[in-house]
């Protein structure tokens, strides 16, 4: 008897609870809030349901194609908090399969999007990717920047200060690397 919107509501909680402990049974309980989302012409909850599936894509097996499908709905929607979100997990998704270029173009949209709503926290990891990024492309420079940022924006922020560490080791293992290999 509950409105769509509470019964998507309450399949995205249920979801969430079951996503770290029953992938398929999370998948499920997403699958039913897109299908009332898309009956009941609710596009924010299609967006946010495809979200959730997209997740548990990229935690299955770092597929992205429901995260860029539910990117651009939420885009067109003007759904920009989701947007900044996805834009996060896209990065991630980009530096996972070595696609350097689609996580710098999703980071740059986090960091833009970020910015234009006053999100801190979404900023300070766009910042971070983008760190990431400039560290596997072997740009020292570029990296250093994002760092000193990353630090202006979460200054307290252990897990963002340990990710800096690691682009930092990272390239210079790649310059190190790149020493032993000339010789």
């Amino acid at each position: 008897a509950a409105s769509p919107e509470v019964r998507c509501q309450a399949l995205e909680v249920l979801g969430r609870v079951e996503r770290f402990s029953d992938r398929r049974t999370a998948e499920v309980l997403f699958t039913r809030a897109l299908s009332i989302a898309r009956d009941h012409d609710l596009p924010l909850w299609q967006v946010r349901a495809m979200h959730e599936l997209g997740t548990i894509d990229m935690f299955d097996h770092a597929g992205s194609e429901r995260l860029l499908e539910a990117r651009q709905i939420a885009g067109a929607l003007g759904a920009l908090s989701t947007a900044a979100n996805l834009d996060l997990q896209l990065s991630a998704l980009g530096h996972c399969h070595f696609k350097l270029d689609m996580a710098a173009q999703h980071a740059r949209s986090a960091l833009v999007l970020s910015e234009r709503l006053g999100f801190g926290k979404v900023r300070a990891k766009a910042l971070a990717m983008l760190a990431e990024n400039a560290a596997w492309r072997g740009d020292r420079e570029d990296m250093e920047r994002f760092i000193g940022l990353i630090a202006d924006a979460a200054p307290t922020d252990q897990m963002l200060a340990a990710f800096a560490w690691g682009a930092r080791e990272y390239l210079r293992k790649k310059v190190i690397g790149k020493t032993v290999h000339v010789r």
